[in-house]
């Protein structure tokens, strides 16, 4: 969803954009919500839409943490 999101804002349909990289948001990837942030600021992205994509990403990374992530991390990067 989020090159999806890519393509559309480079054939200039941001709005499209905006609700690819909302979606691929809400499934907790950062680069997604980078770019819905943007866009709140430039005003392509309402409040709400942003309040609301920001609190389905954050649960989606909450809800991806666990204990035996969390261990394997630590042991890739001892690597």
């Amino acid at each position: 969803r989020y090159n999806l999101g890519v393509l559309d804002n480079d054939n200039g349909n941001v709005n499209r954009a905006m609700k690819h990289w909302m979606i691929s948001a809400t499934a907790g990837y950062n680069l997604a919500m980078i770019q819905i942030k943007k866009g709140f600021a430039r005003g392509s992205v309402m409040k709400d839409d942003y309040e609301k994509s920001l609190r389905a990403y954050i649960d989606s990374v909450k809800e991806m943490r666990s204990e035996d992530r969390i261990k394997g991390d630590a042991a890739f990067e001892m690597q």
